[in-house]
């Protein structure tokens, strides 16, 4: 089933998120029930039954079976009915002309809260009358004097079926909900991130954020690729790259640099007092901003602050930890590049690193920042 997703290009642009995940855990349920059932199925009263020869039995005893049957709703109210169930004992006369006990009227019995319908089973047979029967060769005395399958082997693999394929269906439904498409500039960060293996005409990621010397240096083939990189990230308005005749003096003025926003942001996630933090991001962000981590969005303000005061508390406040540039901060066309390190307040080893790529709107603030 996937392979025919796949050669169709329905996966191509898309990825996994959590709801998609959850998803493909409620197909696997699914798939195992549904396999369950037809186990079930293959081992019911239907195939064993199958086994079974015709023989003939003489009733010795029969009576009216009943007791009581409680069932509590959901709301925890309980009833008791009363639920009966036909009783027999015959001699079953095998072909090997030795005469067993047999008690069964099914292969599978299930008692019933009409006594009318249980007593026309009941009246069906007479006592010291002989009836067909069937019975096990292997073993005589597994007999019964019904040869259908019993209801309840039904009911049983009716429900495994059921309960599978509910959640097999809600399941695909998750994992198509799940699947978001790829935005241009996840494709554009990935296609370039691996130019250096694949061969791909745009520069990696490294040579898109160095400095123009070093682009100089590396030959005509190089100019090139960086030539069209640019293109490409202005013509898809990937880099959000602000024409300079677009922004007035005053609003230019007003812009942060890059080391401003890479300071403000690393002290963004070191910072304790919460009316401080809102205001930094606000500062950073715009409105609609958003962080992408590789499992996770956050949106705009509330959940940006959310994230930050998480990481905060986790780390900062609880772990003792703070956070710290590491290395050059590289800075290209709208877009900052630069590495961080978490390390104990006091001192220490390096707990953890990681990577930031910021991409800038036209006002200077953050539009998009991929973790790594």
């Amino acid at each position: 089933m996937l392979r025919i997703f796949w050669s169709t290009g329905f996966f191509q642009g898309r990825r996994f998120t959590i709801l998609s995940w959850i998803g493909a855990a409620f197909f696997g349920f699914g798939l195992l029930f549904t396999l369950i059932s037809g186990i079930l199925f293959l081992t019911s009263g239907f195939f064993q039954l199958q086994k079974y020869v015709q023989g003939q039995c003489t009733i010795t005893e029969k009576h009216m079976e009943s007791e009581l049957s409680t069932q509590t709703d959901n709301k925890g109210r309980s009833s008791t009915t009363t639920v009966y169930r036909p009783s027999f004992t015959y001699q079953v006369h095998a072909a090997n002309g030795r005469v067993y006990t047999g008690y069964n009227y099914q292969y599978s019995e299930m008692s019933s809260s009409s006594r009318g319908g249980e007593q026309a089973i009941l009246d069906r047979f007479q006592l010291n009358g002989t009836y067909p029967c069937w019975y096990n060769p292997a073993s005589p005395s597994e007999a019964v004097l019904d040869h259908s399958v019993g209801v309840g082997n039904w009911i049983i693999v009716g429900a495994f079926l059921a309960f599978g394929l509910f959640f097999g269906v809600a399941g695909v439904i998750m994992m198509f909900k799940g699947w978001r498409p790829i935005s241009e500039e996840e494709q554009f960060l990935a296609s370039v991130s691996g130019s250096s293996q694949s061969g791909s005409v745009l520069p990696s990621l490294g040579s898109i954020f160095e400095g123009v010397s070093e682009v100089l240096s590396s030959g005509e083939s190089q100019i090139d690729e960086a030539t069209r990189a640019s293109s490409f990230l202005q013509t898809n308005n990937m880099l959000w790259t602000p024409p300079a005749e677009e922004i007035a003096p005053a609003e230019r003025e007003d812009m942060m640099s890059s080391n401003e926003i890479v300071e403000r942001y690393m002290a963004l996630w070191n910072e304790e007092d919460d009316e401080t933090r809102r205001e930094l991001i606000e500062q950073l962000w715009v409105e609609a901003g958003v962080q992408l981590l590789s499992s996770r969005e956050y949106r705009g303000y509330d959940e940006l602050e959310e994230r930050v005061t998480g990481a905060h508390k986790q780390f900062v406040k609880t772990g003792g930890y703070i956070f710290r540039r590491a290395g050059e901060v590289k800075e290209h066309h709208g877009a900052i590049k630069l590495d961080w390190e978490m390390v104990p307040a006091g001192g220490g080893e390096v707990a953890g690193t990681g990577t930031v790529f910021l991409l800038l709107s036209e006002d200077g603030r953050i539009h998009t920042d991929y973790q790594f």
